[in-house]
């Protein structure tokens, strides 16, 4: 928290060093730390006036919502403090957001492949034949003593036969067979 603080501090100075004829001030310091308040803890819920409950992520879109409207119509100095306080939000959360929405657009992307081939199940058992569709509360392993991608059921993942090489008949088949390999 310190080295927030102090990042925007620092910003503010040099909105305010840019900019002389203006007051320096430190509430978009606390507002950006606001917002990484409401970033890590959406569901936060404030009582205002001892009475509306509201979850702090509202309370921070209004936040945002304001930081627009002073960058699209307030003078230079002031979109340059609301800049110093965005940058300090962004120093330290933008790498997370933008691996969020990465991992989320890839999870997207994946749940569109498995929706484009309805007609194929996604698990079976090597056994019995049960899918993901026909057993919808069946939970589905693959078996690593098997040699392959041998799924099964819950039912018949301890109780089947495990699938692997054939045993060489004696000692000199085997010999043979690593001479082959």
């Amino acid at each position: 928290r310190q080295q927030r603080n102090l990042i925007a501090t620092l910003g503010t100075y040099v909105a305010g060093w840019l900019f002389p004829d203006q007051a320096l001030t430190n509430a978009f310091i606390d507002s950006s730390v606001f917002l990484a308040f409401a970033y890590l803890y959406p569901g936060f819920v404030i009582v205002l006036f001892f009475i509306l409950p509201v979850q702090i992520k509202w309370l921070a879109l209004l936040t945002w919502l304001g930081y627009g409207s002073t960058v699209a119509l307030a003078p230079w100095p002031q979109k340059a403090m609301v800049l110093a306080a965005v940058a300090n939000f962004f120093l330290f959360f933008g790498h997370e957001i933008f691996w969020r929405a990465y991992h989320h657009k890839r999870r997207m992307e994946w749940n569109a492949r498995l929706l484009a081939r309805p007609d194929k199940p996604f698990h079976r058992c090597a056994i019995c034949g049960a899918t993901e569709r026909s057993h919808p509360r069946m939970d589905f392993r693959y078996c690593t003593k098997c040699e392959g991608s041998y799924e099964y059921c819950a039912e018949h993942l301890r109780t089947h036969e495990h699938v692997g090489k054939p045993a060489p008949a004696s000692l000199a088949d085997a010999r043979e067979s690593d001479a082959r390999s």
